[in-house]
């Protein structure tokens, strides 16, 4: 059995300390529903949200689009501080309005991508393209993650 816990950066600050069973599941799943994106919540405080609830023992999976430094900074922090972290990035959608945006949109999977290549050394990272189902996405890439620790 795995208890689990959940601590959600929307519009409001969520947390939820661990429990197991149905009840536990209703009140994770309730709280996501209810969530709007967040633009209140300063990302850099993530690491002092995450000691306030969970001891150093803990995994923490992290869902967010939004990869910019400073979230970059706070869970490098939460690393060091010896949390075991995993991170799904739901690819943001990008349509085309102009012809000529290949170039523009080249530059940002590349900055995207590098980011990811420095998230990748701490943890297992990895973009997730919502047209898929999340299941495959996470089958896929812990398969490839379980043949690196294996090397």
């Amino acid at each position: 059995r795995y208890r689990v816990g959940m601590i959600i950066l929307g519009d409001r600050l969520v947390k939820i300390p661990f429990g197991i069973g149905k009840k536990q599941y209703d009140r994770i799943l309730y709280s996501i529903l209810d969530t709007d994106l967040g633009e209140m919540i300063d990302i850099r405080l993530l690491s002092e949200y995450i000691l306030s609830v969970y001891n150093y023992k803990t995994q923490i999976v992290i869902i967010t689009p939004a990869i910019d430094e400073d979230s970059i900074y706070s869970i490098l922090d939460l690393y060091r501080k010896g949390y075991s972290i995993m991170g799904i990035l739901p690819s943001p959608i990008i349509q085309k309005r102009f012809k000529d945006e290949d170039l523009i949109l080249s530059i940002i999977k590349l900055e995207r991508e590098s980011k990811l290549v420095r998230l990748r050394k701490i943890g297992i990272f990895f973009e997730w393209n919502i047209k898929n189902p999340l299941i495959n996405e996470i089958k896929k890439n812990l398969e490839i993650w379980q043949r690196y620790l294996r090397i």
